[in-house]
């Protein structure tokens, strides 16, 4: 090859100027003047020329062979590092949902034993590998919790976040309506940019953004749990709605004052009684047309 021409040249002092030149700004110039260098510096007691571009020329080789081979492998490894995090991103990310129907609860345990009764309509997802480095949850719609002891629990909610470390309260977000009691411990409320804490017997409940507390809950667990809703000065519009989720059904009210604050309570297996339990106070006309849709309208409509 051209460069061992030049080397060999140079060896023998038979460069000309010219190519004198053109060798001494080449890159293998000073690899082998230091390498003559350190020869002299050992005092060697031979160097045979020929020898050491064969062994040079072997050097080369194979790195240039080592080269080609490890950069697939290179390639391969890298790839395959990317593959395993995509693999286990993935797979430690992974939810578990839980869903329920209208008119539908459903009890489920999550990994450290905690108990969630889900009431009608509400969607609760968690990431079941994770859960314990971090125990959190989404929540959509109504779930009571039995929370085992142990690291912080924090229920997640398009409304605020609700955290406890072992307790046992009552969460509840649908559209314009955000609650929580708790029954006993103590449960911390981040809402609307306020922390609130509240200790067994007391609630939280923010309505069309208003929020308010009340320290007088007496009950021992949601209504809920044994069949029966129950309503403490609350817009007509979230009892009409929670009627249609524990009953399946439509109600049309378009003469009713839906903002009107109601105080009462429905059960959710007759729905001929819980129909006079919503409508009776409000002194409502009761109808059912072709549609199988219930009516509901003032007496003088």
């Amino acid at each position: 090859m051209e460069s061992e021409k030049y080397i060999k040249k140079w060896l023998d002092d038979s460069l000309s100027e010219e190519e004198k030149k053109i060798f001494e700004a080449s890159p293998k110039f000073k690899l082998f003047k230091k390498l003559i260098g350190s020869i002299q510096a050992f005092q060697a007691p031979e160097y045979n020329v020929e020898d050491e571009l064969v062994r040079l020329q072997s050097n080369k080789i194979g790195r240039s062979m080592r080269t080609s081979w490890m950069q697939p492998l290179l390639q391969m490894a890298a790839i395959l590092f990317v593959i395993i995090g995509v693999f286990f991103y993935f797979y430690l990310n992974k939810s578990t949902n839980i869903q329920t129907a209208a008119a539908e609860k459903t009890d489920l345990y999550l990994p450290d034993s905690s108990k969630v009764i889900l009431n009608a309509f509400t969607n609760l997802s968690y990431k079941e590998r994770l859960w314990k480095y971090n125990r959190a949850l989404n929540l959509e719609g109504e779930a009571y919790f039995d929370v085992a002891k142990g690291a912080k629990f924090d229920v997640r909610t398009n409304s605020g976040t609700v955290s406890v470390f072992g307790t046992q309260f009552n969460v509840k977000i649908r559209e314009d309506y955000f609650e929580v009691v708790c029954y006993e411990g103590l449960v911390k409320v981040e809402c609307n940019e306020e922390i609130t804490q509240l200790p067994a017997g007391s609630s939280l409940r923010v309505v069309n953004g208003i929020l308010a507390k009340n320290t007088k809950i007496e009950d021992s667990s949601p209504s809920w749990l044994h069949d029966e809703s129950t309503f403490r000065s609350v817009p007509y519009k979230q009892v009409i709605k929670e009627f249609e989720r524990q009953y399946n059904v439509q109600i049309i009210a378009p003469a009713v004052d839906m903002d009107q604050l109601f105080t009462g309570k429905f059960v959710h297996n007759d729905q001929k009684l819980a129909l006079r339990s919503i409508s009776a106070p409000l002194n409502l006309k009761i109808e059912i047309n072709d549609q199988n849709q219930i009516i509901l309208s003032g007496h003088g409509d």
